[in-house]
């Protein structure tokens, strides 16, 4: 038979033991909750994150598309503005002309230097009509590279913020 004393220690062990075990176990408990709220933690940051990110993508479509719309209908109103004034010139309404020095020449083909600084010469109509088209097309690329220009710099003004 087992002794009184043998019984109390065998006891005491299985109450270490049991012991131990209780705080093995409610340490395993309370580190599975430490991880379960860093991972809520990790997963809400996470959220905010890609909302944040959602959202300046967002801002930066609505300002890319705010700039074409502006650009796209400077450009249409330049462009029936020249309309426009292409079709006064072929009606005739409108005539483009421009300074012009007209010396006389007398009889004995001496020239008398007459300033006419305020007469103009009025351009025939196919000219004018290129010339107006050079006008248009050198406007159209400065406002081209006005956009491109107002483009770029909402870019880096995003990834300047990104940043």
């Amino acid at each position: 038979m087992i002794s009184i004393a043998a019984a109390r220690g065998i006891a005491l062990m299985a109450v270490v033991a049991l012991i131990f075990g209780a705080g093995w176990v409610t340490n395993g408990w309370r580190l599975s909750a430490q991880i379960e709220r860093q991972q809520k933690q990790y997963a809400e940051a996470l959220q905010q994150q890609q909302e944040s990110a959602q959202a300046a993508t967002e801002r930066l479509i609505a300002e890319r598309d705010a700039l074409d719309r502006r650009h796209t209908q400077e450009m249409e109103d330049a462009r029936s503005e020249n309309d426009r004034l292409l079709a006064a010139v072929r009606s005739g309404e409108r005539r483009l002309s421009v300074r012009a020095r007209c010396p006389s020449v007398p009889a004995d083909g001496a020239a008398t230097g007459v300033d006419d600084a305020g007469a103009r010469a009025e351009l025939d109509p196919s000219a004018a009509e290129r010339i107006i088209a050079v006008g248009t097309d050198g406007d159209e690329a400065i406002r081209q590279l006005n956009a491109l220009q107002d483009y770029i710099r909402a870019q880096q003004a995003a990834a300047a913020v990104e940043e």
